[in-house]
């Protein structure tokens, strides 16, 4: 499971929110995958994830351009993988939807459960850290 002990947060009231839902999100969805009941789960997490590329990437990257954030480019270039991610698993559900054909179900089940942890361990406590440590000395002046 993805633990929230292991982040940093930035101390930016919204960016920690949407890493704690994401957090939270991912665990449910993970939990239900180790028991075999996830499939229910699929249709609201794709969504969810859809949702949170729009929202929690605006408002990181606008925090970044403000701050101008010297790995920006490379940090965008991040996000834009993980939304075509997203966008392959809700393609990969609408094929499922259209056919019924429990294989695809399969596959797509699996690979979102890599999705929602790979993000987690190799962007959020890499690459956001490295970002959130810059805005906790930034706007409140810690180093940590």
């Amino acid at each position: 499971l993805l633990d929230l002990e292991r982040c940093t947060f930035s101390r930016h009231k919204e960016l920690d929110a949407q890493q704690a839902q994401y957090v939270e999100t991912g665990n449910k969805y993970l939990r239900a995958y180790n028991q075999k009941g996830h499939a229910s789960l699929i249709d609201p997490t794709i969504i969810y994830l859809s949702d949170y590329t729009k929202i929690h990437f605006v408002t990181q990257e606008a925090f970044m351009e403000l701050h101008s954030y010297p790995g920006i480019d490379k940090h965008i270039a991040h996000h834009n993988e993980y939304v075509r991610e997203v966008a392959k698993c809700l393609k990969s559900l609408l094929q499922y939807k259209a056919t019924e054909h429990q294989p695809l179900l399969d596959t797509l089940g699996m690979n979102l459960a890599m999705l929602v942890t790979d993000w987690f361990e190799f962007h959020i406590l890499s690459a956001d850290t490295r970002l959130n440590e810059l805005i906790r000395f930034e706007v409140h002046g810690e180093v940590i």
